[in-house]
């Protein structure tokens, strides 16, 4: 984010750059919320200007506050109190990306964050129906900071219209997707805490109907730099396998020809490479079909 813009320092007794900042009079600006202090927001508000939490401030909106305008708040939003569709107007850096989030007592804090970032640092199984692929772009977190409720419902996110989906644009339509401890499942609305995300469907891979993606598995993921083999799960229906370690560039690590493979569990040798992610191309049935999956190595 520019820092060069107009700076508002907001501070417990402020009240003047307050008023301004929620009624949209200092438009098109970056607001910064000071040290130790706390912002309130309740009611009807319009605003235009990105605001940034220092990381010792809070901002605080009441449940059922409206949020409108091209502004947003570029940190945690803290949700206060029962109320249902509260659209939180949380982004990350010049990216807004709103979530709505219904609490349901009286005593309940939510604390919401958008990251314009991959998903796969939190994890990399997708488990959300065939053919579906995990965001590379962004997700939420959703957290209980206090409060009787042990989850809340979320609803209204949109996914980023250039979002790519295991670096390819997606092909069907995508869904939400809820990070479960240990893989991303589709998220069907239950009250719960946590990371949210999108998969897209992509039927340009050439996996047929018949493969089950959800054999073919990475373990560990992430894998330890002193690990000497990658180990990965195949279906039974795969057969004469290429393997190709690309990192996030798109440059060619290492190629694995013919790759002795059998049902369940399989291993090549991991290269010597720096921490960080990288894709795995598998090509297999005579190069007729292809699968990508991340990996991490730390």
């Amino acid at each position: 984010m520019k820092k060069n813009d107009t700076k508002t320092y907001f501070h417990k007794y402020i009240v003047l750059s307050l008023f301004c900042m929620v009624f949209g009079y200092a438009t098109a600006q970056t607001s910064y919320v000071g040290d130790g202090s706390t912002v309130y927001f309740n009611g009807s508000i319009l605003t235009n200007q990105v605001i940034v939490p220092d990381a010792t401030a809070t901002v605080n909106q009441t449940a059922n506050t409206t949020f409108t305008g091209t502004g947003f708040v570029d940190g945690t939003v803290h949700v206060l109190k029962d109320g249902t569709n509260t659209i939180v107007p949380v982004g990350d850096g010049s990216t807004k990306s709103t979530i709505t989030v219904a609490t349901a007592n009286s005593d309940d804090i939510a604390a919401v964050n958008y990251y314009f970032d991959d998903p796969a640092t939190i994890g990399t199984t997708v488990d959300a129906g065939t053919n579906y692929y995990l965001s590379d772009t962004e997700y939420w977190q959703v957290s209980k900071v206090s409060g009787t409720s042990a989850g809340y419902s979320v609803s209204g996110t949109t996914a980023n219209a250039g979002a790519t989906y295991e670096n390819v644009a997606p092909t069907g339509g995508t869904k939400v997707v809820w990070y479960d401890g240990s893989k991303w499942v589709e998220y069907t609305g239950a009250n719960v805490v946590g990371y949210f995300s999108y998969a897209g469907e992509n039927t340009t891979l050439g996996v047929d109907d018949n493969l089950n993606l959800s054999q073919f598995s990475f373990y560990p993921n992430p894998v330890s730099t002193s690990t000497a083999s990658l180990n990965f799960n195949l279906p039974s229906s795969v057969q004469q396998l290429d393997v190709t370690m690309f990192d996030l560039t798109g440059k060619v690590i290492q190629r694995y020809k013919n790759v002795p493979v059998q049902a369940g569990a399989n291993s090549i040798a991991k290269p010597q490479v720096a921490n960080g992610m990288y894709l795995l191309q598998f090509s297999f049935n005579n190069g007729a079909q292809q699968v990508t999956k991340r990996i991490i190595i730390e």
